[in-house]
């Protein structure tokens, strides 16, 4: 239970942030730097690692890799460019506004292995904000409800894996250094994977689950 972040929770998203520069995640760090720093425009410890890992970033050398994005079904193009376009429409900023930040070509998407293969994470809510910030009709519903799914390459060609509606961010963890696939912890509503639906519970009732992979397909199990 450790490891589910809560939306608010600041020390999550520090600590979070940290492992993933650990496993050379420096872009999803960044989206932990700046929902802390949207949160607390004032703290300037944020500020300076926020800014010294896009001055990082921007100077590594950047691959000419064929895009990833592209490559996904014509269907999850078409899903993950809807929640740009919406983002991309919230308004223009002004002194009392920040509009999100939106994310572009493969940027949101999170890539690792199973048993060899190349897989990919699509979590709707990295796709605009700071990777953890649901934005009610853009990127999550009411109740944090955001779809979360899981695609594994075979060939030129893609195969959903694992698709679910989550409640609150979700937490990925993969081996340092081969980037394999280790564990994926998430929320999951009331009547999904034997949460069971309890008489008188609040609205979008959820349990804690964790998904692993069993050397052919992914598993959950609730916490």
């Amino acid at each position: 239970m450790a490891i589910e972040l809560k939306p608010d929770f600041y020390w999550s998203h520090f600590n979070r942030a940290k492992l993933l520069i650990a496993v050379g995640r420096k872009e999803d760090a960044i989206r932990d730097y700046e929902y802390l720093l949207k949160r607390d425009p004032r703290n300037q410890e944020i500020r300076n690692l926020l800014n010294g890992l896009r001055a990082e970033i921007a100077t590594q050398p950047v691959p000419n890799l064929p895009s990833l994005l592209r490559s996904l079904p014509s269907d999850v193009q078409k899903e993950i460019e809807g929640i740009r376009q919406s983002c991309r429409e919230l308004g223009p900023a002004t002194s009392d506004y920040t509009p999100p930040r939106v994310t572009e070509g493969d940027e949101g998407l999170i890539t690792f292995t199973v048993s060899g293969a190349q897989a990919v994470l699509i979590d709707e809510l990295n796709f605009c904000g700071g990777g953890g910030e649901c934005i009610h009709g853009v990127n999550c519903a009411t109740g944090f409800t955001h779809n979360v799914a899981i695609y594994i390459r075979t060939g030129k060609s893609w195969k959903k894996s694992l698709s679910i509606f989550a409640s609150e961010p979700v937490f990925l963890d993969v081996e340092r250094g081969t980037g394999k696939f280790e564990v994926l912890v998430l929320n999951v509503f009331a009547g999904d994977w034997g949460c069971p639906v309890r008489t008188n519970a609040p609205p979008h009732d959820s349990c804690a689950a964790v998904v692993k992979w069993d050397g052919t397909r992914f598993v959950h199990k609730l916490l």
